[in-house]
């Protein structure tokens, strides 16, 4: 192998890792991004409902105001007049937050204390001066305060026509002809009142529609594209997970040690092809066997049938039974991997290393240092 192909490959896990790192990184961010702009939306259509709601107090009050002054001018109780006043005060004090905000430089706390008299709830209070803010110009929105704009001159003409009222002599004295002038009156301030407040409340419900299809289309495809990318980055990882795969198996099979994948219960579940011929049992004969069919008892930790992994020290020697009967010594290790489920599905991968030969070359060593060579004989010194 060259070194330019050497290096091209240990750069490729590196590259790997770059690349699932960064499309989770993009996953997060599209998935934080879209929560971000769902919360937006429904903020909108918070304000929305806030602004829809407003509008019927506006008219409530309107609608009240001009029936308690009807009622005065017919019957003359100061009760009815007092009434007129107070429903008055919520369209007027609608007013009163609108130009606030429209001034220069906005006036916030005039324009909460003027939503807080159209009795606004308070926790749309802050919505309604923020979305006015920097949404009176959007598309439905800006229709809708320019309809409530139009009816600016006859809301306060009404206040004028009250106040009018309020100051004239009791309504006992007045005269039919006059009763009647001052109904025509109040009907020619409350018909455009009327057609305001209709066309402000169907540009606001426009708004609203328009947010709901909003959501649903951006909702709709925020969730395709992180679904995409989410599949994308599965496939990734299934197919990194798969060429992982297909080395370790590679190298288990083509390992010049003998290799075992077992259970914690010993039982053999794959076998390499370099443990098959070290025992001299085919790969199948093998995945029929357990650890303890092939270890000499004294060789294996065990404690009621079981084996004692924890027991069982790196680099420990131990003698394995072959398929022609003969015993070899191996030296092995076993390593724990978990699977999840609890440690009794565990899998134990263990690496077999034959020294028979270096056994047979210490006793055979051992042998020369205690018999004469000639004779074969014990030296004298070990008698």
């Amino acid at each position: 192998m060259s070194a330019s192909e050497a290096g091209s490959r240990d750069k490729e896990p590196v590259y790997r890792w770059r690349w699932l790192t960064w499309r989770v990184f993009l996953l997060m961010g599209g998935a934080i991004g879209l929560i971000g702009l769902l919360v937006a939306i429904q903020e909108l259509q918070n304000a929305s409902t806030a602004w829809i709601v407003g509008e019927s107090h506006w008219s409530r009050g309107r609608e009240a105001a001009v029936r308690h002054l009807d009622d005065y001018i017919d019957r003359g109780n100061p009760a009815d007049l007092g009434n007129a006043r107070r429903a008055l005060q919520v369209p007027l004090g609608d007013l009163q937050a609108r130009r606030a905000l429209e001034r220069p430089e906005p006036d916030l706390d005039a324009a909460r204390a003027g939503f807080a008299r159209g009795n606004n709830a308070p926790r749309n209070i802050d919505r309604l001066v923020y979305s006015f803010l920097y949404g009176r110009n959007l598309p439905y929105f800006s229709q809708a305060v320019a309809q409530w704009h139009a009816s600016d001159t006859e809301l306060l003409a009404l206040q004028a026509l009250l106040e009018e009222i309020a100051q004239a002599p009791p309504s006992l004295q007045w005269s039919d002809d006059e009763r009647t002038q001052l109904r025509a009156r109040l009907r020619r301030i409350d018909t455009p009142l009327q057609a305001a407040a209709r066309n402000f409340s169907e540009a606001l419900l426009d708004g609203a529609g328009a947010v709901a299809q909003l959501t649903l289309l951006v909702s709709t495809v925020s969730i395709i594209g992180i679904v995409v990318m989410a599949m994308l980055l599965l496939r990734r990882v299934r197919r990194d997970l798969r060429d992982k795969e297909s080395r370790f198996r590679a190298a288990f099979h083509q390992a010049a040690v003998g290799m075992l994948k077992m259970g914690v219960d010993g039982h053999i579940d794959e076998a390499n092809d370099s443990m098959a011929r070290m025992l001299g049992y085919s790969s199948a004969r093998l995945h029929e066997l357990d650890l303890a069919m092939l270890v000499e008892p004294e060789d294996l930790p065990l404690q009621d049938g079981r084996i004692q992994w924890d027991r069982i020290e790196r680099g420990t020697e131990l003698r394995l039974r072959c398929a022609n009967g003969k015993t070899l010594w191996a030296r092995w290790n076993a390593t724990r991997v978990g699977r999840g489920g609890g440690r009794g599905n565990d899998w134990i991968f263990a690496q077999f290393e034959d020294i028979s030969q270096r056994h047979a070359l210490a006793r055979e060593v051992e042998h020369h240092a205690s018999h004469d060579p000639l004779t074969g004989l014990i030296n004298r010194r070990e008698v």
